[in-house]
C-alpha cells in the first residue's frame, strides 16, 4: 500500500502563474540556488533512513526493514514500514517517530556538518530518535547528549542552507 502524505496541491492557473513569476528568483538572488543542496530529509539507497521503519526504533528496540508494501511519502521522501500498525501510527504522528535532523548524524549536526546517519547506530533520548554515523560519534554523543542536542538545534535547519 502506497500513501502520500504530501498536501494536495492547488494547481488554478492564478497559482501556477504567481509561482511560475517566482521561479527566476533563485538565479537573481546570491546564495537562494543552493538552498536546494541538501534535502530535509537523509536519503540511503533513495529511502528515508535506508528503508528502516522509524517507529520499530521505539516499539521493537532495534531497526527493523521496512517493506515495499508499507511505503509512503513524507517530507519528500519515501519511507517504508515492516507492518501497516507502523505505518498507522507514523501517518498520525510523523514528527513522534522520524528521526531528529532528517536523519543526519546527529554529532555531526553539532559539529555544523551535514552527514548522513547510519540506521544501525541510534540512539533515542527524551523521546527523540538519533541517528549516528559511526561508533566514535555515538560515544562522543552519548556523553552530552543534551549538550551537543543543543548545538544541532542551532544548526538544524539552517545548516541544509548552505
Amino acid at each position: 500500500m502506497l500513501l502520500d502524505l504530501t498536501p494536495p496541491m492547488d494547481t488554478t492557473r492564478r497559482n501556477f502563474l504567481a509561482l511560475s513569476a517566482l521561479a527566476p528568483l533563485p538565479w537573481l538572488l546570491p546564495g537562494m540556488a543552493s538552498a536546494q543542496s541538501a534535502s530535509a530529509v537523509c536519503l540511503l539507497g533513495g529511502l528515508a533512513i535506508g528503508g528502516h521503519d522509524p517507529v520499530a526504533y521505539f516499539t521493537k528496540g532495534r531497526p527493523v526493514q521496512g517493506r515495499n508494501e508499507n511505503a509512503l511519502m513524507w517530507r519528500g521522501a519515501m519511507w517504508l514500514f515492516s507492518t501497516e500498525e507502523s505505518m498507522d501510527h507514523f501517518t498520525r504522528m510523523p514528527h513522534r517517530f522520524a528521526p531528529h535532523y532528517g536523519g543526519y548524524c546527529a554529532m555531526s549536526m553539532a559539529e555544523g556538518k551535514v552527514v548522513d546517519g547510519n540506521p544501525g547506530i541510534w540512539e533515542i533520548d527524551n523521546g527523540r530518535l538519533y541517528l549516528l554515523s559511526s561508533p566514535a560519534d555515538r560515544k562522543a554523543w552519548d556523553s552530552d547528549v543534551p549538550g551537543y542536542a543543543a548545538e544541532a538545534d542551532e544548526h538544524w535547519p539552517s545548516i541544509l542552507n548552505t
